[in-house]
């Protein structure tokens, strides 16, 4: 009965489908995620052309799935994904922990949200800027 941002709960989906299995452990490993996914974020950040972060967490279920243009839709996905893969790999996955924390404890997608981007958003700039600089350097895989 909670409800939870869309583009939180897909890039979620897309980064749980992609976690494999060690063949040494045989336990699942978070890095080995096929991260070819963030090729098509990758490409639209280094062409200015991605969906501002602002414009991504604010995006309605009918925007997010935008089926007269599949390639916006495609793009939420993608950018959704590399969004949980930067806080995931990049910060340790605390950011997704403290969202899902206050999104169980409040039932408020507003104050779960206040508690990853800050009061009145105020952090959300700097999050983009090295959410950015991130992927600009993470190294895709090449299976």
């Amino acid at each position: 009965g909670v409800p939870i941002p869309i583009w939180f709960n897909e890039g979620m989906a897309m980064y749980y489908e992609g976690i494999q299995k060690s063949r040494e452990t045989k336990k699942l490993d978070y890095r080995l995620i096929d991260n070819r996914k963030l090729r098509m974020t990758k490409d639209k950040v280094m062409t200015r052309t991605a969906i501002p972060l602002e414009k991504l967490i604010d995006a309605t279920h009918d925007q997010f799935h935008d089926k007269e243009n599949l390639q916006i839709e495609d793009l939420h996905y993608n950018q959704s994904f590399a969004v949980i893969y930067f806080f995931m790999n990049a910060m340790g996955g605390r950011p997704v922990f403290q969202f899902t924390e206050e999104l169980k404890k409040s039932r408020d997608p507003k104050g779960a949200e206040e508690k990853l981007f800050g009061k009145d958003r105020k952090n959300l700039k700097s999050i983009e800027t090295k959410w950015k600089a991130y992927l600009s350097q993470v190294k895709l895989d090449l299976k």
